[in-house]
């Protein structure tokens, strides 16, 4: 059995990555967002076209009606500490609202960060991935 024949074309993996369930964004060293999968753009309501090429802060800002938000700041330092340390980590949940249609939403996600190492052992790539976990808390709230 030829390995080759059975193995995903190169072409196709942005196809496969964009179509995963999961809620995933690509970042580059510098933190501008390379990649996102659908499922991401959907949870925002955004457009790939709109987003890949920024700052993940600046796509994802904080609240300006929330004086204590914070996510932006946790975000940079969170990527930061894998660009540093070479490994990946997963964060506490964080309140990290989102704004759709003009109008943030008051969401949770437990976030996790993974790096993409080059063949040098470098990070070339930063896999920023969130779980949406806002029923979950609001339900804890109100109980």
């Amino acid at each position: 059995m030829n390995p080759q024949n059975h193995s995903v074309a190169p072409e196709d993996f942005r196809r496969l990555f964009e179509s995963s369930p999961a809620q995933y964004v690509v970042v580059n060293r510098e933190f501008r967002i390379v990649a996102a999968t659908d499922s991401v753009l959907e949870a925002g309501g955004r457009r790939r076209e709109d987003i890949v090429g920024l700052l993940i802060t600046d796509a994802y800002p904080d609240n300006p009606d929330n004086p204590d938000a914070n996510g932006t700041e946790v975000l940079r330092s969170a990527l930061q500490r894998v660009l540093d340390e070479r490994t990946g980590h997963v964060l506490p949940i964080q309140r990290y609202d989102i704004e759709v249609d003009g109008i943030f939403e008051e969401r949770y996600f437990k976030p996790l960060n993974e790096p993409v190492l080059s063949a040098d052992g470098e990070v070339e790539y930063i896999i920023h991935g969130v779980e949406n976990v806002t029923e979950s808390v609001k339900a804890t709230q109100a109980s």
